[in-house]
C-alpha cells in the first residue's frame, strides 16, 4: 500500500484488500466503505503530447457511485480524476459529473475508453465491441497538458480492468475547425 512497486513509479492503496490479480486481470471487489480512493492505483507519469492515447479497458459487475479511470495531474490519483471516465449511477460522466454522449453503461459489457490527447485538450471516444468501432463521447479544447498519471480511484464498483495503456498516434490527432464547429482528423 502507497509503495513504488518494482521501482516504476506505481502507486497501489489497497488497505482493505479489495484488489486481486485472476487471468492476468485486475479484480476489484468494491470498497470497504463509501469514499473514494481506497482502493486506487496510479501508473507512473507522461507527458499529454498530441495524438497520444490512453486507453482504459474495463467491465464492471455492479456499482451505486462508481469508479473513475483515467488519468490526473496529481498522483496519486486522487477523486475527480481529470481527464477520466467516472461511471456514475445510469450513465457514464467526465470530470466529476458532466454527462458523456455515450450509450447507459451495461453490466458485463466489455468497454474500451479511448482518451485522445490533443494539447491542449481532449477527444474521449468509447468502444464497446473490443476496439472493432469507436464513437465520440466528448470534447474539450483547452487544458491536459503536462505531466499526468494514469490510474483509478474507486467508490463503490466491482469491477475487472483489463488495462490501461498509454499509445503514440494510435488514433489519428483530431483538430477542432471552429468556424465549422466539427471535429476533423489530419
Amino acid at each position: 500500500n502507497g509503495d513504488n512497486v518494482a521501482g516504476i513509479g506505481r502507486t497501489i492503496t489497497d488497505t482493505t484488500a479489495k484488489l486481486t490479480l485472476s487471468g492476468g486481470k485486475l479484480v476489484c471487489a468494491g470498497s470497504a466503505g463509501a469514499a473514494w480512493n481506497d482502493p486506487r492505483i496510479t501508473g507512473p507519469a507522461f507527458v499529454a503530447l498530441a495524438g497520444r492515447t490512453l486507453e482504459m479497458q474495463f467491465r464492471y459487475t455492479s456499482h451505486t457511485n462508481g469508479v473513475e479511470i483515467g488519468a490526473d495531474a496529481t498522483s496519486p490519483v486522487a477523486e475527480a480524476v481529470t481527464p477520466g471516465i467516472l461511471l456514475q449511477g445510469a450513465w457514464f460522466a467526465f470530470d466529476g459529473g458532466t454527462r458523456l454522449l455515450a450509450p447507459a453503461p451495461a453490466a458485463n459489457t466489455d468497454y474500451i475508453w479511448y482518451i485522445v490527447f490533443k494539447n491542449p485538450g481532449a477527444l474521449w471516444y468509447l468502444s464497446s465491441d473490443k476496439g472493432l468501432t469507436k464513437r465520440i463521447g466528448w470534447e474539450i479544447a483547452t487544458g491536459l497538458t503536462g505531466t499526468l498519471y494514469p490510474g483509478f480511484t474507486n467508490y463503490d464498483a466491482v469491477f475487472t480492468m483489463e488495462h490501461i495503456r498509454l499509445y503514440d498516434q494510435v488514433l489519428p490527432t483530431p483538430r477542432i475547425n471552429a468556424s465549422a464547429g466539427a471535429v476533423t482528423p489530419t
